[in-house]
């Protein structure tokens, strides 16, 4: 299966990318996405169908009819509030919104895997294309597994996802046996006190005293070397003070952190000690503290064989191949899938000189999706011929 040898498909992927880039939307209102997605899908013929998964997911199967095995390839739907600032003709149409994660070049990939499966689908077992909703905030990959329809596809063998990284050289592919990504969760917790007269502030409780010490005492926390197993980063993200008005004196805040680690029960101890801490700060200064953890990312944990199988499809197709030393930072919602399924995810380079994920400049390069598609092609030929 050479998608060299059908440009034409590239040329079909580059237009439906920009498509997908110019109508951008965030995690849980993708339905004008979904849609486009799935009439692109049904052109290409697939044995069935499943959509609306867990909000507006959607899975596209082709079945060989022979016994063999399962590979799924995931991709996600949604943007980020970001307004973009680029001013190309596909640029975002939705104000505040756009794909600055290059979630649509992912789509369009995994479009251009499903035109290749149309022209020579697989000789054995079964492929399955997921395009999950609400990656970004951590909700989608729970909503379309507590949906059971996942289940409907019966037992699968791999489960594959990419993404793009920029600051790696264009086409490189990047992986790792074990730990690929981080598990993230978020954690907000609001200080209760009392206003007062900004001129007699000893007749209220004032958080501000609090606020300092909290954030004192989650920089003790850091262990910011990302080469050591004991890995972790709590990190600042929002926070408010009561409301600006100077006659008063505040009398509450709401304080919001990110909080990572490589493994899970590394996580686990640190919500615990962090949590703790922080309510015992309140209550020394006299505050309520009523605190959350949510949005959570579950560690991406690449399977060996198919951090292998990765490997020596990227050097089959003459791709550079970047053994990682330590994995990524950033959260990941297809940490959920490795949890159940055995399954990997790999860095696909998106060029040295071009603007960082989530960065209103960002926008997905065209070239490289020739490469994404040979590596997802790659791995179904391997598995399935």
């Amino acid at each position: 299966m050479n998608v060299a040898m059908n440009p034409s498909i590239l040329t079909e992927v580059k237009s439906i990318r920009q498509h997908l880039h110019s109508i951008a939307e965030k995690s849980g209102e993708e339905k004008n996405t979904a849609r486009f997605v799935l009439q692109a899908l049904e052109k290409c013929n697939p044995s069935r169908i499943l959509d609306r998964i867990g909000g507006d997911g959607i899975v596209a199967t082709f079945d060989s009819g022979a016994e063999g095995k399962h590979l799924v390839l995931r991709c996600e739907l949604d943007a980020l509030p970001i307004q973009e600032v680029n001013n190309f003709s596909h640029k975002s149409k939705t104000e505040g919104v756009s794909h600055k994660c290059g979630h649509d070049g992912h789509m369009s990939i995994l479009i251009g895997v499903a035109k290749v499966l149309a022209n020579c689908p697989p000789k054995k077992g079964k492929v399955s294309l997921l395009f999950q909703p609400a990656e970004e905030n951590g909700l989608g990959a729970r909503s379309m597994i507590d949906s059971g329809k996942i289940s409907e596809l019966g037992t699968i063998d791999a489960f594959y996802a990419l993404h793009n990284l920029p600051g790696c050289d264009a086409n490189s592919i990047h992986c790792r046996a074990g730990v690929f990504t981080p598990h993230v969760i978020s954690y907000e917790v609001r200080l209760l006190g009392k206003e007062s007269h900004a001129a007699e502030p000893e007749n209220g409780i004032n958080p501000a005293l609090a606020i300092a010490d909290i954030f004192q005492l989650l920089h003790r926390h850091q262990q910011p070397d990302k080469s050591k197993p004991n890995y972790a980063i709590v990190v600042p993200v929002t926070g408010t003070i009561s409301q600006p008005w100077y006659g008063i004196s505040a009398g509450s805040a709401t304080l919001g952190f990110t909080l990572r680690t490589w493994e899970t029960p590394l996580l686990r101890k640190l919500q615990e000690q962090v949590d703790q801490a922080v309510k015992a700060i309140a209550a020394k200064y006299r505050l309520r503290a009523e605190s959350r953890f949510f949005e959570e990312f579950y560690s991406v944990d690449n399977n060996a064989d198919c951090a292998r199988s990765i490997e020596k499809s990227a050097r089959q197709l003459g791709l550079h191949f970047n053994a990682m030393s330590h994995p990524m930072s950033w959260g990941e919602d297809f940490g959920l899938f490795t949890d159940r399924y055995p399954g990997a995810m790999f860095g696909l380079g998106s060029g040295l000189n071009m603007p960082a994920l989530h960065n209103p400049d960002y926008d997905f390069p065209d070239a490289i999706a020739k490469a994404g598609i040979e590596m997802f092609v790659e791995l179904v030929s391997e598995s399935t011929g």
